[in-house]
């Protein structure tokens, strides 16, 4: 036996299986677009203009988390010569040895800033092709350092140690990639819309439902995952 709506005089009845059946659509299309929203690629903190005259500094913050030795190559190509650390920005984790190579000639390792409680003197002599130098890591925090020679040419490096400044350069606080935002709006645009058709043909084509209800029907399913999308796209955006 076909179930349907009762209807009231102004024709404004629904089909509770319809309902069922378009918001079962649309939290599924919702859940799609939560799947695939993109996340943001590992990023470090804004280094408050650290690397503003850094050449080969394209604002990511190599993730060497898990890993407990890093090297980090003085003197690479970079900066107008053989003038850069790479990767000039680099985050482990507490107790990660980092040994820095050297690539060319004539560079040091200096500290600019490091935590409260850290240790890290750098490496002042300056070297040439081979050698190595390490030092471990223990506190937390961001440590900036440049070689002396080369700073004017921005041959700077950054570690940070530890999960501090995870949001994308700039401080926002927000996972979303710059350009994201807009897509996810006309995504939500696009699912209320099919949304909307699908409650429509749905509604109009079940037994009892007027022309005025199917109508109503598409919108009360256009606004379900309008609501959706919005709520995804605002706990993305609080997500530090």
């Amino acid at each position: 036996m076909r179930e349907t709506a009762k209807r009231s005089p102004g024709g404004s009845g629904w089909d509770r299986r319809a309902v069922l059946q378009a918001a079962g659509g649309v939290l599924a299309a919702g859940a799609l677009t939560r799947s695939v929203a993109p996340v943001a690629a590992q990023s470090g903190p804004a280094y408050d203009g650290w690397f503003d005259d850094v050449e080969n500094f394209d604002g990511t913050t190599v993730d060497a988390r898990g890993e407990s030795t890093v090297t980090v190559s003085v003197g690479v190509e970079g900066n107008g010569g053989p003038y850069a650390f790479d990767p000039p920005a680099l985050r482990v984790d507490p107790g990660t040895t980092v040994v820095f190579e050297w690539a060319s000639d004539t560079h040091n390792v200096l500290p600019e800033s490091i935590p409260e409680g850290a240790d890290w003197q750098g490496h002042e002599p300056l070297e040439d092709t081979g050698v190595t130098y390490e030092h471990t890591f223990e506190a937390e925090g961001i440590y900036t350092y440049y070689c002396d020679p080369h700073r004017p040419l921005g041959m700077k490096g950054a570690i940070v140690v530890g999960d501090q400044g995870t949001t994308p350069a700039g401080g926002s606080g927000s996972s979303i990639p710059v350009g994201t935002t807009p897509l996810l709006v006309f995504g939500g645009l696009g699912i209320a819309v099919a949304a909307f058709v699908t409650g429509f043909y749905t509604g109009g084509r079940r037994r009892g439902i007027d022309q005025r209800s199917a109508v109503l029907f598409g919108l009360g399913a256009a606004i379900i995952g309008t609501l959706f999308v919005a709520a995804v796209v605002t706990k993305l955006l609080l997500a530090g």
